[in-house]
């Protein structure tokens, strides 16, 4: 039950996401709102007049870690779901 509600809040994430293959990247589209690193980066990784491409996207991670010293190692994983309106992290 839980699962397929979350899927479903993933699916309406994606669904209303905003087609933006026809918008072109510009450099005015950086804002102060960015934090500098961000703002540099997209500088040096973005070209002018470049195509966009994703509306969203998935994002996998997982590590393993232990609250303190001695104690055994655990596993963590989770998938976060971004796209160009907004965010979300389920499951």
């Amino acid at each position: 039950m839980f699962n397929r509600q979350v899927e479903n809040q993933i699916d309406n994430l994606f669904a209303s996401s905003e087609n933006i293959s026809d918008k072109l990247f510009n450099y005015d589209q950086i804002t102060n709102n960015f934090p500098e690193p961000v703002q540099r980066y997209f500088r040096y990784a973005l070209r002018k007049q470049t195509t966009l491409h994703k509306r969203y996207v998935q994002v996998k991670h997982g590590r393993t870690f232990r609250l303190s010293e001695g104690q055994q190692w655990m596993s963590i994983e989770g998938k976060e779901y971004l796209t160009t309106e907004s965010d979300g992290f389920y499951g």
